[in-house]
């Protein structure tokens, strides 16, 4: 599969792992990033495209520039892997099996817990037909200032726009995702054996209500303990 990857500078300390999982999985992975020219990696990632983008994406890849830039590396990824399907992944995350990525349908998610019907951002699946076919609707149509997350919107308008059939989202809770904001090796072992589809490692910590910012060092940690159990 085709695996593409949006990063920032701190990513630099998740994204090896996040890598390294990938092609343990998908042996035959073709793992394209796309980095922030505003605030890009220290160096160059092992990986087989690489490119500095310099579309806005309004902090957290919010924002309908940033949805239709995100749609562009979709295309681009595939046409240089020569596939028609694109895998997004978050450069925190640790993908555990590909499971739930197969078929040839138009898009494939999994449920928001906070928001239901909708697809949560750090892994999905998406066909070059539904890409071409949001992309169009997107510059058909005049949009406001609204906040846009991209995984949200992206996911929303691949719903609407393809047939019932040809769209998954697994249902929250679903067993089949975790989120951790820390970890050690003994959480890690429980969920690498737990038979989940992807553990994002990068979840804001919540305390008192209120969710706090995801530290960088601490999703880092987490992958290693996991790549460590699942070794």
């Amino acid at each position: 599969m085709t695996y593409a990857i949006f990063t920032y500078a701190t990513d630099a300390a998740c994204l090896a792992a996040c890598i390294r999982q990938v092609r343990r999985v998908d042996p035959r992975a073709y793992v394209a990033v796309f980095d922030d020219g505003s605030h890009p990696l220290p160096e160059r990632p092992d990986c087989d495209l690489y490119r500095v983008t310099t579309w806005p994406r309004g902090g957290n890849l919010v924002g309908m520039p940033c949805v239709i830039g995100e749609l562009s590396a979709f295309v681009e990824a595939m046409d240089a892997a020569g596939d028609t399907h694109i895998v997004k992944i978050d450069a925190d995350t640790m993908l555990l099996t590909l499971d739930g990525l197969q078929g040839d349908g138009d898009a494939i998610g999994y449920e928001s817990h906070e928001t239901p019907l909708y697809a949560v951002g750090p892994c999905y699946k998406l066909s070059r037909r539904i890409v071409l076919k949001i992309a169009s609707y997107i510059y058909s149509r005049k949009w406001g200032k609204g906040r846009y997350p991209e995984d949200f919107t992206i996911f929303r308008l691949a719903m609407a726009l393809t047939e019932p059939e040809r769209w998954t989202l697994y249902p929250s809770p679903s067993g089949l995702i975790a989120g951790i904001t820390k970890g050690d090796a003994a959480e890690a072992a429980v969920l690498a054996t737990a038979g989940l589809h992807f553990i994002h490692c990068g979840e804001p910590e919540v305390v008192g209500g209120k969710r706090r910012r995801r530290l960088r060092k601490d999703a880092a940690d987490a992958m290693e303990h996991l790549e460590r159990a699942l070794a």
